[in-house]
């Protein structure tokens, strides 16, 4: 006789739940796939429309009792062939267990049942009956998987012999032949998903006989998931050296990305921007000027408004409201997380990233929330060794690990100043030519402080996204781990990984605010000869310097006063900003305040106009033409901005010193760090010859030579010396101490601030990203007014000759700072007369001998006009008016001295400053006078006048 009825599998028994489960291997028993049957009589008929009364359960307890018989019948039958299917080992088909067995057990289970059903018609009472079936399973399996990311699925089929049914029913109705059905994951709420997962991972522990895992994870509706789409569905993921997905990180840099600024510098231009009528927000447009204007603080503001405006309460508002309003404002923000994005550009031009990922990361961050993304110190690239063993589809993109990125003592995380967002992992096989990168933003709260973070960072992966799926929003749609690997030993920590932080804001120019030239005390204020020593100060306004700072100091000396100033470093040539854009972010920043209590009224006027607020539609409108305008201008490729390169060096004028003070280590560790640059003496570089300066007061500690990769340019040979350093409020001094007036007559400096150029020693900062200030300098120099000490001179041979050493200091001084220099010379002659008294001290009498002034002092060694003296030939025309005033006047010689007070003053074109003056210099009187030859009456100096 042929069979015509369909076969019945556990899963279309009626009031019996059928699942499966994994159960670890203990002392007595393998790991095995646990098959669980519960009939419960109060599921028998669960769910039709009859009324659960008496009569009506004893006839779904009838109909019950016919399918048991059923399928009892069937499974008791030694021609239906039972076979249970797994979707994790692949061997044999993923087909596991003795199916004759189980099929026995579910005859005898199935026999229970219909006992159960026959006391529920007799009397009214039945009990549960169970069956729980282990499958024994063998770990080592998995290790032959082709994929490393797989659905964890369980099926039951019961078949029978196609020839023992009847053909034109085996025909129409395929299930006499076979019937397969899935068996259910026992996921019974989180508590029961969490137990399973556990079950599952450790069943499969150690598959690769050295220390793999099979991790758990679920999805909705992922692709390829066995469930249907929005139910839960369990996945497995291989993790292991050899078999499965591996992760491991090999230190090195880590390349960041970070957003371009949407200017290189301030910006100036005019716009026409709206003004607003309160009541219908009707825009009237003029044209303004601007000056000034930081674009991407602007942008700032943009950004968060857009958030803003699509805020979860306001954004659903809209899409009631006005559902193309909506849809323009989210494609709105999709335009703008894309520009964003598209931003991005390497810090470091020469450490190789993944442009790519890191771009879509800081999308996939703006298209939740704009202004953070915005606000994104850097995206960063810890360089990851991925070995993967399953063999993906040809053509097909990887799958990427995404979990939190947090550091171990996370608990002081508000202390640190930095935040990390989630991380991305691509899951495919690196080369030492395509490295794998673990991306993730850092985002620095005080970005100025430190001009990078040092990090240790640790990668907790969560989800698994697959290819093909689109993602939106984080975190991610995709496949989910169910259990935090213990101790996170799934990916080890990268170790300590360093982050350079450009800072965006554009720095303020240094502000000048004096300059001084003072005397300093002399080594031996006694001595003939020895140095006059100056000090030269600058003070400037504390700016705000930030760590990623240098300032860059030029300082020239012995620069004429009315001459040109110091010669600074060039700036670098800035591009202006993209005029669309500027215009449509001015007339959004105009337009904004006055629209932005109408839009948060949105949600409490659903229908209409509320609060006074125009009606929404009009709202909309206005916001709109304000919002979207940017967006398109945002969204235009503007191609790679430059943002200048270093300047070309230039030789220091002459007598002139660069220096560069970098922030660096200012606001951390309080260590100010100066380089200079040297010159050369014998062929050699001289840091001898380096002035360096004070620092608020503040002398420097050991100078050492600035190795290449940490020297500001590779123009000259650097060293560099390390201050202690505590900010003052409102100001920055350097002090140049005890300059040789000789050496150092004048003194101007030019000072400009570079941002971002040295983030990282020896590494090239990307263009993009640095600023520089224009340079500023005083308008001219300062020359120092010098008074020497009081000095004597001995007699010496000849007047003439002693009065040109006690001249000496007034030879080259002045020769730097003015076209013209000017002597004045008033002397006196002093002298002992006899006391009034014979045991009395002789008092001392002073009388004038002559008085020249403006008298023109030629240099040293340089062309002279006709006018002009050099100083031998004043000594020798002063000698002679002395002798002759002294034939005239007779004075006592034997305890006598002659007094110089000397003037000495640098005349430009407009004006004329003192330069040196010694009011006393003294010179002995040999007894008897000096010999006649020392000088002539006729040799007189021009406006002189003797005395006596």
């Amino acid at each position: 006789m042929l069979l015509i009825d369909p076969l019945l599998p556990p899963a279309e028994w009626p009031g019996v739940r059928a699942a499966y489960r994994f159960a670890p291997p203990s002392t007595d028993a393998p790991a095995s796939l646990v098959l669980s049957f519960l009939f419960d009589p109060g599921w028998v008929g669960g769910g039709g429309a009859e009324p659960a009364d008496g009569d009506g359960a004893k006839r779904r307890a009838r109909e019950a009792l016919l399918r048991y018989a059923a399928a009892a019948a069937q499974l008791a039958d030694p021609d239906t062939a039972l076979v249970v299917t797994q979707s994790v080992l692949p061997d044999d088909g993923g087909a596991v267990g003795d199916g004759a067995a189980i099929r026995g057990e579910l005859a005898e289970f199935a026999g229970r049942v219909v006992a159960q059903l026959q006391a529920l018609l007799a009397d009214g009472a039945a009990v549960p009956v169970s069956l729980e079936v282990p499958v024994r399973l063998d770990p080592t399996g998995l290790a032959r998987r082709t994929d490393d990311v797989f659905p964890v699925a369980v099926s039951l089929a019961l078949s029978r012999s196609p020839e023992r049914v009847d053909p034109e029913v085996r025909t129409r109705a395929p299930r006499t032949v076979s019937a397969v059905t899935p068996v259910a994951p026992d996921l019974d709420g989180e508590a029961g998903l969490a137990r399973f997962a556990a079950g599952f991972e450790a069943a499969f522990a150690g598959f690769d006989a050295a220390g793999g895992t099979a991790r758990l994870a679920v999805g909705h509706g992922a692709p390829g998931a066995p469930e249907p789409a929005g139910s839960a569905s369990p996945w497995g993921v291989r993790w292991s050296a050899g078999h499965g997905i591996h992760v491991a990180f090999p230190g090195g840099d880590a390349p960041c990305f970070a957003p371009a600024p949407l200017a290189a510098g301030l910006v100036d231009g005019t716009a026409r921007v709206p003004t607003l009528d309160p009541a219908t927000l009707e825009a009237e447009y003029a044209e303004h000027a601007f000056s000034g204007i930081d674009l991407d603080d602007w942008a700032g503001t943009y950004l968060a408004a857009v958030d803003e405006v699509l805020s979860p309460a306001v954004a659903a508002a809209v899409a009631v409201l006005n559902g193309a309003a909506y849809r323009a404002l989210t494609d709105v923000r999709r335009r703008l997380a894309t520009a964003l994005a598209g931003s991005l550009v390497p810090v470091f031009p020469t450490l190789p990233g993944d442009a790519a990922a890191a771009r879509e990361r800081l999308e996939r961050g703006a298209l939740a929330a704009l202004a953070p993304a915005h606000a994104v110190s850097a995206v960063v690239q810890v360089p990851a060794e991925v070995a993967v063993a399953g063999a993906a589809a040809p053509g097909s993109a990887a799958p990427r690990l995404c979990g939190g990125v947090g550091e171990p003592d996370a608990d002081g995380a508000e202390e640190r100043g930095h935040a990390l967002g989630d991380g991305t992992l691509a899951v495919r096989t690196t080369t030492a030519a395509s490295p794998g990168f673990l991306t993730f933003p850092a985002t620095a709260e005080r970005p100025g402080r430190a001009a990078g973070l040092e990090l240790a960072p640790r990668f907790r992966p969560r989800f698994v996204e697959l290819p093909g799926k689109a993602y939106v929003h984080a975190p991610p749609e995709g496949l989910r781990f169910v259990l935090d690997a213990p101790g996170d030993t799934l990916v080890p920590p990268p170790g300590t990984v360093g982050v350079a932080v450009p800072f965006r804001a554009r720095p303020p120019a240094p502000v000048l605010q004096e300059q001084r030239a003072e005397q300093a005390p002399a080594d031996d204020s006694g001595a003939a000869g020895a140095p006059l020593l100056w000090d030269y100060a600058v003070t400037l306004a504390h700016a705000g310097e930030a760590a990623q700072d240098d300032l860059w100091v030029s300082v020239a000396w012995n620069l004429p006063l009315d001459g040109p100033g110091p010669r600074a470093l060039r700036a670098a040539a800035e591009p202006g900003p993209a005029p669309a854009l500027f215009e449509a972010l001015a007339s959004f920043v105009a337009a904004w305040p006055a629209l932005r209590p109408h839009v948060a009224a949105l949600p409490r006027a659903p229908a209409g106009g509320g609060d006074g607020s125009p009606a929404p539609a009009r709202v909309l409108a206005a916001l709109l033409e304000q919002v979207q305008p940017v967006a398109w201008a945002w969204s235009v490729p503007r191609g790679t901005a430059d943002g200048g390169t270093d300047p070309p060096a230039e030789a220091p004028p002459l007598a002139g010193d660069t220096y560069v003070v970098s922030f660096a280590d200012a606001f951390t560790t309080g260590v100010l760090r100066v380089f200079a640059r040297a010159g050369e003496k014998d062929g050699h570089p001289d840091p001898a010859g380096i002035a360096w300066p004070l620092v608020d007061g503040r002398a420097s500690g050991a100078v050492a030579r600035a190795a290449d990769a940490a020297a500001p340019d590779d123009a000259g040979c650097w060293f560099s010396a390390d201050y202690p350093y505590a900010p003052r409020a409102g100001t920055l001094e350097l002090t140049w101490p005890r300059l040789d007036a000789a050496a150092r007559q004048t003194a101007s400096s030019s000072f400009r601030t570079v941002r971002n150029a040295r983030l990282r020693g020896g590494t090239q900062t990307s263009p993009e990203l640095v600023f520089r200030t224009a340079p500023v300098s005083f308008a001219a120099p300062v020359v120092p007014a010098i008074v020497v000490p009081r000095r004597t001179f001995a007699a010496g041979a000849a007047l003439a000759a002693t009065l040109e050493e006690a001249l000496r200091p007034f030879d080259a001084a002045g020769s730097a700072a003015g076209r013209d220099r000017l002597l004045d010379v008033a002397l006196t002659c002093r002298f002992q007369v006899p006391a009034p008294e014979a045991d009395g001290e002789a008092p001392w009498s002073e009388v004038p001998v002559l008085l020249v002034r403006d008298v023109l002092l030629a240099p040293a060694s340089a062309a002279r006009s006709d006018a002009a003296l050099t100083l031998r030939e004043l000594a020798g025309r002063l000698a002679g008016d002395v002798d002759a005033w002294h034939a005239a006047a007779a004075p006592p010689t034997a305890a006598a001295r002659l007094v110089l007070d000397v003037a000495l003053r640098a005349s430009g074109e407009e004006a004329q400053v003192p330069v040196l003056r010694a009011p006393e210099l003294e010179i002995e009187v040999p007894a008897g006078w000096w010999p006649r030859g020392s000088g002539t009456a006729a040799e007189r100096v021009d406006g002189s006048s003797g005395g006596g």
